[in-house]
């Protein structure tokens, strides 16, 4: 499946961050898909779904979508440019006002479903599109068009990399049904960056992939209570569920990642080369990172995405990941970049919202998670 569409999605910069990097001595790159039209990276996804499915089914296409905010907007955008009628159906937790406003702006059929989750919504939906056969269920993580598009960030990214830096020595992204990691570990296979280090991010609450990639490599990890597995014969992984989502990072909120996701992870780790870790943090770390950043930078990200920056804020995290593997080498420095993955979801209040509950949360100790070994952050 070539990328040969209409590419509808933006280049997004790559900004190489001066103050991150004097303060982690190696060179420290931004992947800013917060410019995207939707203001996140599941726009790629959405775009490349689009078009196949309007080459497979024609102009008269309806395309649904079950989501909790940020697929949906990017599948409602991409709709709009290419005239496809678009139904989504939204759980009520998620239906803020300003995801009213823009939803309606952009002139899709909105359905709110009592519930708090992306699975509220998607039982409805599946019931939808039955009823019609012009109808088609727009994925949100788990599908390989959505993968193909959002590869088109690292070859934007090796584009961009100075000659000097490229490839680069580790790339870090969040991860929660799957798409923006399985489509980063595309695009490493398709730049034959195979020695370049990945580090997948979670927060506790909202961390089915962790515990899928280290229950399918050791039969005696221990899973917290109330979490269940099951062996794909597909993928031939382990895929852990969670009985519900606790994280308040609902744009990470899967109760179980993609089984896709999950096989490609366990067989970078296996590889020899560079590598994929998997770190859940507490929430707790994504907000003071989100805090630390918008002073930082004057931008504002939604928890998902600072998820992925917190190991740039945390030196205890950032060393507990890399050891000494990012230190200089015979004087060269060397390099990460960061997926900036974007969110809707995020305001001036919402910050202020976090300030308040970090001061009230300040003496609670709090641990993050690597390669299933605990780190103390405070």
């Amino acid at each position: 499946m070539a990328l040969t569409n209409t590419v509808l999605w933006h280049q997004t910069p790559l900004l190489h961050s001066e103050s991150i990097t004097s303060r982690l001595g190696c060179d420290v790159y931004l992947k800013l898909e917060i410019f995207q039209p939707s203001q996140s990276f599941k726009y790629r996804g959405q775009a490349f779904f689009v078009q196949e499915a309007l080459k497979q089914h024609g102009p008269d296409v309806h395309l649904v979508i079950a989501s909790s905010g940020n697929a949906a907007l990017a599948l409602a955008h991409v709709c709009q440019t290419l005239h496809v009628k678009c139904t989504v159906f939204l759980p009520s937790e998620a239906a803020k006002k300003n995801m009213l406003d823009t939803l309606d702006r952009l002139a899709v059929n909105l359905i709110v479903v009592p519930g708090e989750y992306y699975a509220d919504a998607l039982v409805k939906a599946m019931e939808f599109v039955a009823t019609d056969k012009n109808i088609v269920l727009a994925p949100t993580y788990d599908h390989p068009a959505l993968w193909k598009g959002i590869s088109s960030m690292i070859s934007e990214v090796a584009e961009q990399l100075p000659k000097a830096t490229s490839p680069p020595d580790a790339i870090v992204c969040s991860v929660g049904g799957g798409s923006m990691l399985t489509g980063t570990l595309l695009g490493c296979a398709e730049q034959g960056w195979d020695d370049v280090h990945v580090v997948a991010l979670e927060t506790q609450g909202a961390d089915a992939f962790y515990h899928s990639v280290l229950s399918t490599e050791s039969a005696s990890f221990v899973l917290p209570r109330g979490i269940t597995t099951h062996v794909s014969p597909e993928h031939e992984i382990t895929i852990a569920t969670l009985p519900e989502v606790t994280s308040c990072v609902t744009s990470l909120g899967a109760t179980s990642s993609a089984g896709t996701t999950i096989k490609m992870a366990v067989e970078r780790r296996a590889s020899g080369h560079g590598g994929l870790t998997c770190v859940t943090i507490p929430d707790e770390s994504s907000m003071q990172t989100c805090l630390d950043f918008a002073d930082d930078t004057k931008l504002l990200v939604e928890l998902a995405a600072s998820t992925t920056l917190t190991p740039a804020y945390s030196s205890v995290l950032f060393d507990s990941i890399f050891g000494d593997t990012m230190k200089p080498v015979s004087g060269r420095r060397r390099s990460i970049v960061f997926i900036v993955c974007g969110g809707f979801k995020i305001s001036p209040t919402d910050l202020e919202t976090y300030r308040v509950h970090l001061l009230q949360t300040s003496g609670v100790a709090r641990v993050a998670w690597v390669n299933g070994r605990s780190v103390p952050l405070s």
